[in-house]
């Protein structure tokens, strides 16, 4: 932000601009600016101008941290390079190969909090071990990365594989799997229902909560793990299971009707069915529970 109404006054102020950002690029690790004033006087000068310039405030710089997202890749792979560094700080990234020469040079911009982070493609014609470096000066972090000349068409494979079935109710159940391993890693599973994908979840996960099943039907759900180049498992785990039948009335699961199903309704008379402990009582959907539900459960005593 400047005022200048003279050539003097221009040249003084972009002196002072250049000294303070030599400074602040020598001495300096990081800067954050305020206003301060500068009054400028002088023969040449018949008013006072008033310029507002820079006042450098040093921060303190974080150490920069890296992690690759695979430490395999082939020509062609995208590799993700974050860590952390200094907050709102331009973090420069370069990879380097054996000789070393720079492959591919790169910037972005860490967030309020730090955290950073780049993509970059593996570029034709390398091969070997690559160093990824991020940071500048003696404040940096680096990773190797390993180019392989083909292709990754390795699949995931599962040791003592096992998916349990659990909490298996009417409409819905809970899957739970063990883990498979890759030669550059599994990235995600695939739950499959019958031969059809259900979704796709992250690596960091291993259980899945399915939902909007019909009650007493049987289905097969199927794992199958990927990697990173897209290779997908052929040997994950399965399982059959077959959703409760749901009986009219059994309000506490015992698959029949009876005297306990009403004590069970009595218990949440004149609750809303909003209420998780009584929405299975309102067997008449009018979102109250009433003697209605009552009357209406009563029918079927002995089913």
């Amino acid at each position: 932000m400047l005022s200048a109404s003279n050539g003097l006054g221009k040249l003084v102020v972009i002196y002072l601009m250049l000294t303070l950002l030599e400074l602040g690029s020598t001495m300096m690790p990081a800067v954050a600016a305020t206003d301060m004033s500068i009054t400028v006087t002088g023969d040449e000068v018949t008013n006072p101008n008033t310029f507002k310039v820079s006042e450098l405030k040093v921060i303190e710089s974080a150490t920069v941290t890296l992690n690759l997202s695979r430490s395999t890749a082939g020509v062609g792979d995208s590799v993700t390079a974050s860590g952390t560094a200094t907050p709102n700080a331009w973090v420069p990234i370069k990879v380097l190969d054996s000789a070393p020469s720079i492959v591919f040079f790169d910037t972005t911009k860490a967030d309020a909090s730090g955290n950073y982070s780049i993509d970059f493609i593996v570029p034709e014609g390398i091969s070997g071990l690559l160093t990824v470096v991020t940071g500048s000066g003696s404040n940096v972090a680096n990773k190797t990365l390993m180019v392989t000349t083909s292709p990754d068409t390795t699949t995931p494979v599962w040791t003592n594989s096992n998916l349990m079935v659990t909490a298996v109710t009417h409409t819905s159940l809970t899957l739970t799997w063990s883990g498979a391993s890759d030669n550059t890693g599994v990235v995600g599973y695939r739950i499959y229902q019958g031969g059809a994908l259900l979704i796709s979840t992250a690596a960091n996960g291993n259980t899945f909560d399915v939902n909007g099943l019909i009650p007493g039907t049987t289905y097969t759900f199927r794992i199958q793990a990927i990697d990173a180049a897209g290779n997908e498992s052929i040997t994950g785990p399965s399982a059959t299971v077959t959703t409760e039948t749901f009986v009219f009335g059994d309000m506490n699961g015992d698959k029949s009707v009876n005297i306990l199903d009403l004590l069970f309704i009595a218990t949440n008379i004149g609750q809303p069915s909003t209420k998780p402990e009584a929405y299975k009582s309102d067997v008449n959907e009018d979102r109250q529970v009433n003697i209605l539900d009552l009357m209406m459960v009563e029918q079927y005593i002995g089913q």
